[in-house]
């Protein structure tokens, strides 16, 4: 069933022969740009994913959600997956990084001493940042060893779903859902979870890959035989980590409106984003620039200028702030 609209009307997008083809584009486009082939703990997140098996894509014929059909069940997958303490510890300061850039406009969205909750931390990124932001924040996270990671840097972290926790109602200034939305089963059950423990007034984040970036550069790819244009979208999808679509549910910006506000949220802003940190293990300089300007060229084309300007969010990665009413 539809997440979105509740239709259980389906229609092929990507067949799974063509998804397979795009994860061996994933695979090879990673070991391309890596200065070295990555170890098997480093593939974790870079060509291994919970959602990396065939599978084809299906589009509701209703309202244009995506769907990857997998056959296993996703939040048991994340809550058995491991993670390598070494990998982990080079990866805390990118995202520390990463998530202190959004200070503008985040940061001055919450008052000093907020109450915060983030749901799947992942290493703990957001939850550093807002401590340095003078926020007091807590993690809800499924995976055991994630947890155990970031509760071992001093910060906090529930080994559990947000639900389990069973937070007082109205505790919270603020949910965030940087990463893991799109790969709930239920996320009307996150969202209503969401409204219960936080205060009226307070703030949602969800942070989503766009299904329309996606959508419309598979249209890109499938409609002309221009060898550059495809090199230059393959690309872009790459940088993005889209390709392959290793994600359970695909979402626009009117999509996650749709199911915040018959949650009692209302949107306040929207934003284009990218990916947090590029999937490989170090970054040189020319991949940094390549990663650049295969997002421009995808973005400046003449279709995002006309959904531009019909005000919708067009980024590889979107972020939503909704407020609670």
């Amino acid at each position: 069933m539809c997440p979105v609209c509740s239709s259980s009307e389906w229609s092929e997008m990507v067949s799974a022969e063509v998804v397979r083809m795009e994860g061996h584009l994933r695979a090879q486009f990673v070991y391309d740009r890596a200065p070295r082939p990555p170890s098997p703990e480093e593939r974790k997140d870079l060509t291994d994913f919970a959602h990396s098996a065939n599978a084809r894509i299906v589009k509701c014929r209703f309202c244009g959600a995506l769907k990857r059909e997998d056959s296993h069940e996703p939040v048991r997958t994340y809550a058995d997956d491991s993670y390598d303490q070494s990998v982990m510890d080079r990866l805390f300061p990118r995202y520390v990084e990463a998530f202190a850039a959004k200070a503008d406009p985040y940061r001055t969205l919450l008052p000093e001493r907020a109450e915060v909750v983030e749901v799947g931390p992942h290493v703990g990124g957001f939850l550093q940042t807002a401590a340095d932001w003078g926020w007091n924040a807590v993690g809800v996270d499924v995976g055991k060893d994630t947890a155990n990671f970031v509760n071992a840097r001093g910060l906090t972290t529930h080994n559990s779903t947000l639900e389990a926790c069973r937070f007082p109602s109205s505790q919270f200034d603020g949910v965030f859902i940087w990463n893991c939305f799109e790969q709930l089963p239920e996320p009307d059950a996150m969202l209503q979870e969401s409204r219960r423990i936080v205060k009226r007034g307070g703030m949602l984040v969800l942070r989503v890959p766009n299904a329309l970036f996606y959508s419309v550069s598979r249209g890109y790819l499938e409609a002309t035989p221009n060898p550059e244009i495809t090199t230059w979208v393959t690309r872009a999808l790459g940088y993005s980590n889209l390709l392959g679509w290793p994600y359970l549910y695909g979402y626009t910006d009117r999509h996650l409106d749709r199911m915040a506000e018959r949650n009692c949220f209302t949107r306040a802003a929207g934003l284009n984003s990218e990916l947090i940190i590029l999937p490989l293990p170090e970054l040189s300089e020319s991949v940094i620039e390549e990663k650049r300007a295969a997002l421009a060229t995808l973005q400046g084309w003449s279709e995002f200028e006309k959904l531009d300007a019909s005000g919708r969010l067009t980024g590889p990665w979107i972020e939503l702030i909704y407020r609670a009413v």
